[in-house]
């Protein structure tokens, strides 16, 4: 008794490992990956997610503008302060020069601010900039 799977459902076949039917070009073939390689990189993650920023920045921004920037960090020291110094240093402003508002929640404040920027590198650098406050 029982089930028993007809004969030609039983019969596998062996992969072709020969010849693959897919082509992959090397990554040398691609210059965004051998400039990458070339500069030393080993990740290229990093370089592609970058490109992507700039690109879509690039294409959905009209420059120069006033771009809102958002960021949310640790209620300590001159946090408020040390931003809007590490902003206008990129952008060419004095604190007091850069329109602003923030929201504070328990430990935490959101600062949002409308920064001139004239490109998107300077966004990027504007970004960059705020990163680099450990509060952040």
């Amino acid at each position: 008794g029982g089930f028993k799977p007809p004969k030609n459902l039983l019969k596998t076949e062996e992969p072709n490992y020969e010849e693959p039917n897919y082509s992959v070009k090397p990554a040398s073939e691609n210059p965004v990956l051998r400039e990458a390689a070339d500069s030393g990189v080993k990740d290229a993650g990093p370089v592609f997610d970058d490109m992507q920023k700039k690109a879509s920045f690039e294409h959905l921004v009209d420059f120069p503008c006033l771009f809102t920037v958002k960021v949310v960090g640790a209620r300590q020291g001159e946090f408020m302060e040390d931003i809007l110094d590490a902003v206008g240093e990129v952008v060419g402003k004095g604190r007091s020069e850069i329109e602003n508002s923030f929201r504070d929640n328990g430990k935490w404040r959101s600062i949002t601010m409308q920064v001139p920027v004239e490109s998107s590198e300077q966004l990027y650098a504007v970004y960059d900039a705020i990163g680099r406050d450990p509060r952040v």
